[in-house]
């Protein structure tokens, strides 16, 4: 076997195995759910004593948010080179960020006002006086806009303060870009410790049966099996929304894209873009955004030559 063939073998082999261990993960949390809801009903009393397991999967996961956004950001960042190229891609997801957040926002209210998802669920309410320990107060720009500015990245890390850690990651990643050679031994010390994190998520994954385990055990001991007829109905109004959400984003990405190259490139190029959605519009359109970044760096990518490339994997 050549060296070409067993390198080509060997990664297919790689890309087998990830998708055997998401089959066999996602079969493990159907099996935990199932002997979760078993427990729940014919052993409550232990059931409710295992609500630990629980919390402490949540609190391993806020525990690798802010490392790994820290260093696959700063990384990320620092391999574009140079600032112009970090300011056009940083702008365009900036924008992308905020237009999906909003259309989320609002795609939320809707569904949840046409949908009423905690309709039957019969919580109960707490009482009008009662104390909710939360910082309340009207949201403003301003205030936003200052919250986003971290007084220190140590206290940001600390308190998992997402967009303050991602505004210092740019800072900090554009400086090494620029700062160049000289910074060349941290960049990489950061790009394995993005590494180190991913299988770091990896690890804390294999918790998640454990987790929905406990979860679910609680609330049958808790609420009855009612609760899971409630609970199948929203998570069914859920996948419905978030279908929705699917094809929002993506239409308003084909949207950006055709704006994009009608007015910031040329009218023939926007126009076999347009025909291209117009023939095809959901297998080729598929093949341009494999990858968000294609959207960023403003590449049109051929769909041919994004099929040859899917023909060239499969048949490795």
């Amino acid at each position: 076997m050549s060296p070409g063939t067993w390198a080509a073998h060997k990664a297919r082999k790689e890309r087998l195995g990830k998708c055997g261990v998401a089959r066999l993960q996602f079969g493990q949390v159907v099996l935990a759910l199932l002997v979760g809801v078993a427990v729940g009903w014919l052993a409550p009393g232990f059931a409710v004593q295992l609500k630990p397991l629980g919390d402490g999967f949540i609190k391993l996961i806020k525990m690798i948010i802010a490392p790994l956004v820290f260093a696959t950001l700063v990384s990320g960042i620092a391999s574009m080179g140079d600032g112009k190229t970090v300011g056009r891609i940083g702008l365009k997801a900036m924008a992308w960020f905020m237009a999906a957040s909003i259309t989320s926002l609002l795609l939320g209210l809707l569904m949840a006002n046409l949908l009423a998802p905690g309709h039957g669920m019969n919580l109960p309410l707490p009482a009008a006086d009662a104390a909710s320990n939360l910082k309340t107060g009207a949201l403003n720009l301003r205030d936003f806009v200052a919250h986003m500015f971290p007084k220190s990245f140590v206290e940001a890390m600390a308190t998992n303060e997402v967009l303050q850690i991602v505004v210092f990651s740019l800072f900090f990643g554009t400086a090494a870009s620029a700062v160049g050679d000289k910074a060349k031994g941290l960049i990489d010390a950061i790009d394995a410790v993005a590494h180190i994190m991913l299988k770091v998520t990896g690890y804390v994954m294999n918790f998640a049966p454990f987790a929905v385990f406990a979860a679910i055990a609680g609330m049958v001991a808790k609420e009855g099996l009612g609760i899971l007829s409630t609970y199948g109905s929203f998570m069914a109004q859920f996948y419905l929304s978030l279908g929705l959400l699917w094809l929002a984003l993506g239409a308003g990405g084909l949207l950006f894209r055709t704006v994009h190259l009608f007015f910031l490139k040329d009218v023939q190029t926007g126009l076999v873009w347009f025909t291209k959605i117009l023939t095809d519009p959901f297998h080729d359109v598929m093949l341009y955004y494999r990858s968000p970044m294609y959207l960023l760096r403003g590449e049109l990518v051929d769909p041919q030559h994004a099929r040859d490339r899917k023909s060239t994997r499969l048949n490795s």
